[in-house]
């Protein structure tokens, strides 16, 4: 089921309404001049959409996230040796293409004994020492990596990996459930002054603390940390 994200025209409509910027008792989600001459709709949209971007780039970033899924998406293919793309957060899963016939990429093997020599030895397989290449059929040495840095190195035919990012566009991405915290976060962000009422500051201060919670590492990260600790 598609998840429903937050809404640019309802929480433009909230914001306007927190800051008193249409006339008392009615529901706006766009402002004139004559409503209030210190904000624009532009203005308004820019500040929530940046909002927007923190949430979404938090989720993204935190492994074990139940919306980190909203921003993953598998990579072009990655040469040996060759660089991860740019994205949030730990790489979700290294996937490998054992044979060039092989019909689907599978989960990469990660093993904290396996050095990156081990990885070049079994490319090069000198005198076929351990049987079949690293890229052929049924090879014991296939589906092997190691990262250095943003280089990804393996045995097999080929490798993706499913990564975190966050582009920004005209809409919201953030879920639905996150509209008060976007709500906060841009009001925090939009306040001028002349700008009255206390019930501003709490929900600017309850925002920013739910931000922070979302923002702390609740899961290791994926196979490798796993791997590494046990």
């Amino acid at each position: 089921m598609a998840v429903t994200r937050c809404t640019l025209a309802t929480v433009r409509g909230r914001l306007i309404a927190a800051v008193n910027a249409a006339p008392a008792a009615t529901w706006a989600t766009t402002i004139s001049s004559s409503n209030d001459n210190r904000r624009n709709d532009t203005e308004l949209d820019n500040i929530i959409l940046a909002a927007d971007a923190r949430i979404c780039q938090a989720r993204a970033k935190k492994v074990g996230d139940g919306y980190r899924s909203l921003f993953l998406s598998l990579s072009a293919s990655i040469a040996h040796g060759g660089t991860i793309p740019d994205h949030l957060g730990p790489i979700e899963q290294v996937t490998i293409k054992h044979v060039t016939s092989d019909p689907d990429y599978k989960a990469g093997k990660f093993d904290a004994s396996v050095s990156l020599a081990d990885i070049e030895r079994w490319r090069a397989n000198t005198g076929t020492r351990y049987g079949a290449n690293h890229n052929a059929a049924n090879s014991v040495l296939s589906g092997f990596y190691i990262r250095r840095g943003s280089q990804l190195f393996y045995t097999g035919f080929d490798a993706k990996c499913l990564l975190a990012t966050f582009t920004r566009s005209a809409a919201c991405q953030a879920p639905e459930t996150d509209e008060d915290m976007l709500l906060g976060l841009a009001l925090g962000d939009a306040l001028k002054e002349g700008d009255t009422g206390p019930f501003l500051a709490t929900i600017v201060a309850d925002a920013r603390a739910e931000y922070v919670e979302l923002l702390k590492q609740s899961e290791p990260d994926p196979s490798e940390t796993i791997v590494l600790a046990a």
